[in-house]
């Protein structure tokens, strides 16, 4: 989302339309626009526009009231078995799903005891804030996170989200609870 959408803001049905591959070397153009009820990315080459393809499509619904802030150490409490981020980015990697340096923002993982939640610390690379409210990089890390909890099952790569609420710009580093 843009620096001026209003927040708080809320999506659903939130679809993963097709896969984006970065590559910073080909000038790559993530363009989102609001039509009525609806939001829609496209991804393109600004060389190709004719070639662009939908990456993403959502409903935009009311934001409900923002959540009370939870302490990390009570999360951490309830994820106490660490997974090391380079062995999980790695495992994945070999999976075919290698996100390269700019989109390795995971600094900390620990997984429930039951296997059911992932707590992620986050952080994007240092210049890469501006001009968004949600990361590409960060929100990456999120879905990264998630397939933490894949860890001895068959890895499962995320087509939709039921919904996702902003309610402030995330900050350099952040903490993710993630569950299924």
């Amino acid at each position: 989302p843009a620096p001026s959408a209003t927040l708080p803001f809320a999506l659903k049905d939130i679809r993963l339309e097709a896969p984006l591959p970065l590559d910073r070397s080909r000038g790559q153009v993530l363009d989102t626009r609001r039509i009525g009820d609806a939001v829609e990315t496209l991804a393109c080459n600004p060389a190709d526009p004719a070639g662009a393809v939908r990456v993403l499509s959502a409903q935009v619904v009311q934001a409900g009231e923002c959540p009370a802030p939870q302490p990390i150490h009570s999360l951490a409490r309830r994820a106490p078995h660490p997974l090391d981020p380079a062995a999980h980015r790695a495992r994945l990697s070999a999976l075919g799903l290698d996100h390269g340096p700019a989109f390795s923002p995971l600094h900390a993982l620990s997984l429930a005891a039951d296997g059911s939640a992932v707590l992620a610390q986050l952080a994007r690379g240092p210049g890469e804030g501006e001009p968004f409210l949600l990361h590409p990089a960060l929100l990456d890390g999120v879905f990264q996170a998630a397939l933490g909890l894949t860890v001895g099952a068959q890895t499962l790569v995320p087509v939709s989200v039921a919904s996702c609420t902003v309610h402030a710009p995330l900050p350099a580093r952040c903490w993710a609870w993630v569950t299924f």
